[in-house]
């Protein structure tokens, strides 16, 4: 057994309404990567946010006194932690 990990090129920009499939497919094909019975493709879970539609842009998130309380003890954007509050 053989554990390796290559890295996939020419993917373009992810957005919702992309085939992610065969979007991933064709940049593989394009790296000369060819998936082999009983391989793995890892994606993460940024790429897989992305193209369902779960992004949300930091500038329109309002921090809650508690984000702003929790994200001065962790060192971290107060809006970053409201989201992660959310749920979202």
């Amino acid at each position: 057994m053989k554990l390796e990990f290559v890295p996939i090129e020419h993917l373009p920009e992810i957005h919702p309404d992309i085939n992610l499939p065969n979007c991933l497919l064709s940049a593989m094909s394009e790296c000369g990567i060819e998936l082999q019975p009983r391989d793995i493709l890892a994606v993460t879970q940024k790429v897989i946010s992305k193209a369902e539609g779960r992004v949300m842009h930091l500038s329109s998130v309002e921090a809650s006194p508690q984000s702003v309380a929790i994200a001065r003890r962790m060192k971290k954007d107060p809006r970053l932690v409201e989201v992660r509050l959310l749920g979202a």
